[in-house]
């Protein structure tokens, strides 16, 4: 068996380093894989002389291995990996096996034999997860190592610890092994992307991506000391995977993604020399935690979420920024700010944020250069402003932004064609307006609004197919034509139309934080069905 040779004295920097990895050997369970990154000699000998030292405090003996060839690998692995005696301490405490992955510096064959190297040892993962009781520290060259999850898939995602060795002498170096480990971040976080516009059905591939981009680059904000580009590159890779979070449900796991990354982009906004750059990406943050909080039903933390969201912009208009960028997001976050408003029972303050959305929303679509985009944006607002009139009495003024927004996306649908984003906004309008005409006793008006409403759900779900969203929508229109067709004492429609409501609603997928809800919405659609039942059950009797 080798070992190497002339260890020297630990330094400052692998501190960290040894503290983090003792902690997870440490560990109740501590089998695993463990992969460090880089450095250079100096470090990779002051590490496993650290490393010894602790393993001998503990009465067992630290075991050293290179692997040669892809054909003795495995072998030389197992054999070594299975703990003997000398591993085991009195307490329990097993000694960790080091994998050495770095070739001589005259090897140029080497980066050959290492893709080898991981491929046999990634092929029999299975094997060695099942028989290794011992800890498995794999020390990987950089740049070389940085290919791991290609080559390597299984034993990168089964890893227990994550690492970069400093370079205590030989800081040429760094640089080099830096630039190969944001490559690899940057390939995993697009890797992500890429799944997640490909609609990854349960989320967890897109999720486990994320995670690792987000590792990758935690350790390059540790190894550059916080470079700027560090700390923004991480915070853009925790906003993404907060965003991927967020659209699974796991809405308090985003919102922690999403209030690391709003701190980040603050440290990055607060460096000498900051620029307006982290100020427009604190924004995007701020609206990110706002979203999740109104979904996670803490409207209180949604509305100074926004409101910090709309201090920033305030000031960036105020410093002369006429942009139509600058208005429509202040307008955006008028109108997010109205919501939350109108969450907490705040009616006549959600009218007044409303009202101020709709004047810059109407500003832009007044502009030569207004985008469809403009359109859509006041429709979406008047929605708003219309059911905050609602909650304060003022009929008269819900209808009439009711039928604004109604007109405005009928008219999108005839400029911009009958995709299904403008679709369904057509059908939110006529829900809105439907929900007006029963709270009014305009049974027929009702009916024929949500059958409209209906209509075009199904149009939808044509083009779209099952997904949750659509199902959801349909379902949502099926419950409230229902409603409106029991009213209108057509109960042998309105059990048709929750029979079909009720069929959709137990397709959908769990979702943790919509299944109380869920729940509700099924038991109170199941109680309106009885009464219909009951109904046509007693007009069969006559």
């Amino acid at each position: 068996m080798n070992s190497p040779q002339d260890p020297v004295a630990p330094a400052g920097p692998l501190d960290s380093v040894f503290e983090r990895l003792l902690a997870c050997l440490d560990a109740p369970v501590s089998a695993g894989s463990y992969l460090l990154f880089g450095g250079d000699l100096a470090a990779f000998r002051a590490l496993v002389e650290r490393l010894s030292a602790h393993c001998l405090s503990r009465d067992c003996k630290l075991k050293w291995l290179r692997p040669v060839t892809a054909e003795t690998a495995l072998d030389a692995v197992l054999r070594a990996a299975v703990p003997g005696d000398d591993a085991l301490s009195s307490d329990g405490w097993t000694a960790p096996l080091w994998i050495e992955l770095g070739g001589a510096a005259d090897d140029d064959a080497w980066p050959e034999r290492l893709e080898q190297l991981l491929c046999a040892l990634d092929g029999h993962h299975d094997t060695l997860a099942a028989c290794c009781a011992r800890p498995l520290i794999f020390h990987l060259p950089l740049p070389e190592g940085a290919a791991i999850d290609h080559w390597a898939p299984a034993l990168w995602r089964a890893r227990s610890h994550l690492a970069l060795m400093p370079c205590l002498r030989d800081s040429r170096a760094l640089p080099a092994q830096l630039k190969a480990l944001r490559e690899l971040a940057i390939r995993l976080a697009e890797t992500g992307q890429a799944l997640q516009e490909d609609e990854d059905p349960e989320g967890g591939a897109t999720l486990e991506a994320l995670s690792d981009a987000v590792a990758v680059f935690r350790l390059l904000r540790d190894g550059t000391a916080g470079t700027q580009q560090a700390l923004r590159d991480l915070a853009i890779a925790l906003h993404d995977l907060g965003e991927a979070q967020r659209s699974v449900g796991t809405l308090d796991p985003a919102l922690a993604s999403f209030r690391e990354s709003l701190s980040l982009f603050r440290t990055l906004r607060d460096l000498p020399g900051g620029s307006a750059r982290p100020v427009f990406e604190l924004t995007i943050a701020l609206g990110a935690i706002g979203e999740s909080e109104r979904e996670a039903g803490r409207p209180e933390a949604a509305l100074a979420a926004w409101h910090e969201y709309l201090d920033l912009l305030e000031q960036r208009r105020a410093q002369g920024d006429d942009s139509d960028m600058l208005l429509r997001d202040l307008a955006i976050g008028r109108t997010r700010a109205g919501d939350a408003q109108r969450a907490c029972g705040q009616q006549a303050e959600a009218v007044a944020s409303y009202s101020t959305a709709h004047a810059l929303f109407a500003e832009l679509c007044g502009r030569p250069d207004a985008t469809a985009q403009s359109y859509r944006d006041l429709a979406l607002c008047l929605n708003g402003l219309g059911e905050a009139q609602l909650a304060s009495g003022a009929l008269p003024l819900a209808r009439a932004s009711f039928d604004e927004s109604l007109q405005l996306g009928h008219r999108l649908v005839e400029t911009g064609g009958d995709a299904p984003r403008a679709l369904r906004d057509l059908s939110v309008a006529l829900n809105r307006l439907g929900e007006l005409d029963l709270r009014e006793g305009q049974v027929d008006a009702a009916v024929e609004a949500f059958s409209e409403s209906v209509r075009l759900r199904r149009q939808i779900r044509e083009r779209l197919g099952d997904s949750p969203r659509v199902l959801r929508d349909l379902a949502v229109a099926l419950d409230r034509l229902g409603d409106a067709l029991s009213d209108a004492e057509d109960v042998t429609s309105a059990r048709a139309a929750y029979l079909e409501c009720l069929s959709l609603r137990r397709l959908l997928p769990p979702r943790p934080d919509r299944d109380a809800e869920r729940r509700e919405a099924v038991q109170s659609l199941e109680a309106r069905l009885e009464d219909v039942e009951a109904v046509i059950e007693h007009q069969g009797g006559h």
